[in-house]
């Protein structure tokens, strides 16, 4: 700073300021299925010094870990943010949203028959909310369909492994495994 008074005088003073870094909040998820790890990609950056963070996952679960993860245990979407606040108290935020897709337990049923007979075989499973299913039916003799219920001949009596796998719109996969019997 220089100042002149009217009469031709000058003074000046010199004074050194500090700016600080500020802090630049970015991250990346995927979308997940429940119950796996949500992993968040940070990218967050800051010129110079440190920054704390604090995640929200958005369903009541606080962290201030670095790399954040998390685990669902309901289907749904949740908001994840983060507050970063660097050592000369500088913030910034950041709020995505993560779909966490509906894993289906898969069950089923079926009742041993005589050979020669169909084997029918009832899908139980609840697939409220999933927003659609795939099903593989694998009866353990190399055959398979892909209905929500079945029925199949086997052509030898004997005891097989049946699979029922179903895949959801968001990729979420559920699979179990029975033996049936044919007399």
């Amino acid at each position: 700073l220089t100042a002149t008074t009217v009469d031709g005088c000058i003074d000046s003073l010199q004074k050194s300021t500090r700016v600080n870094f500020q802090p630049h909040a970015s991250f990346t998820v995927n979308p997940i299925c429940m119950n796996d790890s949500l992993f968040v990609n940070n990218l967050s950056t800051l010129g110079g010094g440190t920054m704390n963070y604090n995640w929200n996952f958005g369903d009541g679960s606080t962290s201030t870990a670095v790399p954040a993860k998390h685990k669902y245990s309901t289907f749904g979407d949740y908001t994840v943010s983060v507050t970063i606040t660097s050592d000369s108290g500088c913030v910034d935020t950041l709020s995505k949203v993560v779909h966490v897709g509906k894993n289906n337990a898969v069950a089923f049923n079926s009742l041993a028959v005589c050979e020669g007979n169909a084997t029918s075989f009832n899908n139980t499973t609840d697939s409220t909310g999933s927003g659609g299913v795939n099903w593989i039916w694998n009866f353990g003799d190399n055959t398979s369909t892909n209905t929500y219920s079945a029925s199949h001949n086997y052509t030898t009596g004997g005891t097989y492994s049946v699979l029922l796998t179903a895949t959801t719109v968001d990729g979420c996969i559920d699979s179990l495994r029975k033996e049936t019997r044919v007399n």
